[in-house]
Formats: structure tokens, C-alpha cells, sequence
């Protein structure tokens, strides 16, 4: 792909996988469902890997059927790695128009910071504790109640449904919309924190960046130390320390290319690749 042209790549794919699941509105059911768990032209399931998790051990037990649909997820992110949040999830595009319309700084201190003297992240903890409360409790808690990604979805199609006369529960669409509200918030005042640093679902797909085919990687030329890519990075990868090891291995890199936008060199040391 050309320079300068991830970001508008970007964002029609994510506007498409919108206007595909959108489609089910208007009875044409080619995906069912939402991103944490769909049917795909009716007859294959698709099961998100952190929902898979969170479900297995709310119900206490694996389901051949609920293995294959995360296994068909597992493996298409073995080889993508991390392109869920910045090619699919929709909050990606809530979020940068939140922080468009934004009219005055903010400047506010996190409220945690990335790893810590223990060398524990947040992020971790955050998906440990999910899963342990789910099991404890036996009712998959984020994947059902607060994921954002769920009640992005829930709030949308039930309000549809609502505004065209269809039943439709006020008050789980209220709760879901307040949910919604308060991650919305949480982006206003902390910028891209829960991306880079909470998000369960983006966590469990960074641990794909490791080995997946798709990368980012320094190709043949010297690096002119610009720091433009890690400026424009809004998850905080450090890039240029990977200078040396060539591949970008990083686990918060979403595979956006705004840093091979952003590279003053043109995009000619700094590529989007694909292969082993």
C-alpha cells in the first residue's frame, strides 16, 4: 500500500464492517450479531477469544462448537496480530471524533500508570480480575454487560428498533447508553487511555503481535531519529527503539500505519509487511 494512504484505507474498512453488521437491520443477514460474537451468512459462527475465555469459565465448561468459533478468530489474528482496534472496532472512530471536536486542552493525570515496580500492567490486571469475577460469578460480566464494543452495538440496534416501533426495552437501553456515556468520558478527559492501557479484548490481541505475519518493520536506509512516528502513535509505542531489531513487535501497536504516514523519510525505512 502507497504512502499516506492507511489512514483513508483505515477508515473505510471500519466504516464497511459497520455498514456490514448495520445491514441486519434492514433484514439483509449476512452478519448477525455484533464484533464480540456474530454468524457469518448464517451458518458459521465467530466468537471473540477474550469472550471465549470469559464465557468457558462463566459457564464452567468448553463447548466444541465455542472452540471452533474462536479458533477461526485465533487464527486470523495469528496472522494479522492487532488489527482489531484499528481496523475494526468502532470505537476507534468514536473516539477520534471525540478528541476532533475537542475545542481546549485537558490535562489530567492518569489514573494509573503503565507498568509499575513490579513490572505488572494495569492491563493485565484489569483482564485477570474480569475473568475471575466472571467465574465467580458465573455470567460472562464484560462480554455481557460492560464491554464498550457490546454496548456500542446494544445501544444502537435496540434504539433502532425503539425508534421504528419495534419492543424494545427502555431501561437496557438506557443502561447500555449510560455505559457507553462513561467510556466516552473516560476518552474526553484521558485521551486513548483505555486503548493503550485497559482495553481486555485489545491486550489479548497484542499478545499476537509476536509472531503474526503482518508487521511494521525498518527496511534498508538509516533512520533519521525524527521521533515523528512515536508522535503520532496515540497507543505510546516506543518505535525507535526497535530500529536495531528491524521488527516491531510491540503488543499496544494496532497496525494503523500512521507512523509510515508520519515517517520523515517518506515511508521508505519505515513499511507495513507481510510475510515470514
Amino acid at each position: 500500500m502507497s504512502f499516506a494512504k492507511f489512514t483513508f484505507a483505515r477508515r473505510m474498512v471500519l466504516f464497511g464492517i459497520l455498514g456490514l453488521f448495520l445491514l441486519q437491520l434492514f433484514r439483509v443477514q449476512w452478519f448477525i450479531g455484533g464484533l464480540t460474537g456474530s454468524l457469518l451468512f448464517r451458518w458459521v459462527n465467530l466468537l471473540d477469544v477474550f469472550a471465549f475465555a470469559e464465557i468457558s469459565l462463566a459457564s464452567r465448561s468448553l463447548t466444541w462448537s465455542a472452540f471452533y468459533s474462536a479458533a477461526l478468530i485465533l487464527g486470523f489474528y495469528l496472522i494479522l496480530g492487532r488489527v482489531f482496534c484499528g481496523w475494526a472496532c468502532p470505537l476507534d472512530l468514536i473516539f477520534m471524533l471525540i478528541n476532533r471536536i475537542k475545542k481546549f486542552p485537558l490535562s489530567f493525570p492518569s489514573p494509573l500508570r503503565e507498568g509499575g515496580r513490579v513490572g505488572v500492567r494495569p492491563g493485565s490486571l484489569v483482564a485477570l480480575g474480569i475473568l475471575l469475577i466472571s467465574s465467580t460469578i458465573q455470567i460472562p460480566f464484560f462480554t455481557a454487560y460492560l464491554s464498550p464494543i457490546t454496548n456500542c452495538y446494544r445501544t444502537l440496534f435496540s434504539g433502532f428498533f425503539w425508534a421504528a416501533g419495534f419492543p424494545a426495552e427502555l431501561a437496557v437501553i438506557g443502561a447500555s447508553a449510560l455505559i457507553l456515556l462513561g467510556f466516552l468520558l473516560g476518552e474526553f478527559f484521558w485521551p486513548h487511555y483505555w486503548c493503550q492501557h485497559l482495553c481486555p479484548v485489545g491486550k489479548t490481541y497484542g499478545l499476537f503481535n509476536r509472531v503474526s505475519l503482518l508487521r511494521l518493520e525498518f527496511t534498508s536506509g538509516e533512520c533519521l531519529s525524527c521521533s515523528q512516528c512515536e508522535r503520532v502513535c496515540y497507543l505510546g509505542v516506543k518505535i525507535l527503539p526497535f530500529s536495531a531489531q528491524k521488527k516491531i513487535r510491540d503488543s499496544s501497536c494496532i497496525l494503523c500505519g500512521r507512523c509510515v504516514e508520519a515517517c520523515a523519510a517518506q515511508g521508505k525505512i519505515l513499511k507495513m509487511r507481510f510475510g515470514p
